[in-house]
């Protein structure tokens, strides 16, 4: 911990930067049901301020005044990005979020996805996140899609990568699954509406590059298999980031198994 003297021999900058990370950690506590040192934080909080000018004071204090309250969660939490921002920091969503993922189990339901040549690591992470919420049991890599153990990729899975199990997978074993009767379907362009698509109660979805989409040889496996199915758009652009999409093809895909086998989770 800081004495009020060490803190105030800092730079400015480094002061944000510190305070922010302080903040992050109440945060935690707070998440875990743990007390936090409101006289400490407040201590670094205007130490911190007082190089922001008369206005960001009384920002900083008017907020700081909550640490001891029920709003404590949210004051901590305002206070993190009002202190970054000032400070010019840069941030992503992630940065400052904690990124272990909880729980040392989940539940698993019979169903897994198969990336093929997605080139944006930040989209494989995404993905991990994604399945890994809707309890998918394993997530395929082609071998041109990044890995989470990309930094990047790392980053956007926010520790799902160690919750879910994932392996690179040639498309011959895709071939292989459709042939012992697996079900395999694509995420595509003109298939079955998502509404009307009757998923399978266990298989393998199949995403493609984020510019090309499903390879057309994999394609042709998905249309022979369990087929094809597609979101609808209405927009102009009529394209959705491929996380996105997965997400909503996730989400329906559960709820389906969900609904349909009684399955609890």
């Amino acid at each position: 911990m800081f004495t009020e003297k060490k803190f105030r021999s800092l730079d400015p900058r480094l002061q944000y930067r510190k305070a922010a990370l302080i903040l992050k950690d109440a945060e935690k506590q707070l998440k875990e049901g743990k007390e936090i040192d409101v006289q400490y934080l407040r201590m670094i909080l205007n130490a911190a301020a007082i190089s922001g000018g008369q206005r960001f004071q009384e920002e900083i204090e008017d907020l700081a005044v909550r640490l001891d309250g029920p709003e404590a969660l949210w004051a901590a939490d305002s206070l993190k990005y009002k202190i970054l921002d000032k400070a010019g920091i840069q941030y992503a969503d992630w940065d400052m979020l904690d990124t272990d993922a909880a729980g040392d189990s989940r539940r698993l339901l019979p169903i897994s996805v198969y990336l093929e040549n997605l080139r944006s690591p930040f989209n494989v992470g995404s993905i991990f996140r994604t399945a890994e919420s809707f309890c998918f049991s394993e997530v395929l890599l082609s071998p041109a899609t990044p890995t989470p153990e990309q930094p990047r990729a790392k980053r956007s899975a926010m520790g799902t990568e160690e919750k879910i199990s994932w392996r690179q997978a040639e498309l011959s074993e895709l071939k292989e699954a459709a042939h012992r009767g697996q079900s395999i379907f694509a995420l595509e362009t003109d298939g079955t509406p998502i509404e009307e698509f009757k998923f399978p109660e266990n298989g393998i979805m199949i995403l493609g590059s984020e510019e090309t989409g499903v390879s057309p040889e994999t394609l042709e496996i998905a249309r022979s298999s369990g087929g094809v199915v597609s979101i609808p758009l209405f927009g102009v652009k009529k394209s959705i980031n491929v996380g996105v999409a997965f997400g909503i093809a996730a989400y329906c895909w559960s709820a389906y198994i969900l609904r349909n086998t009684k399955t609890e989770l």
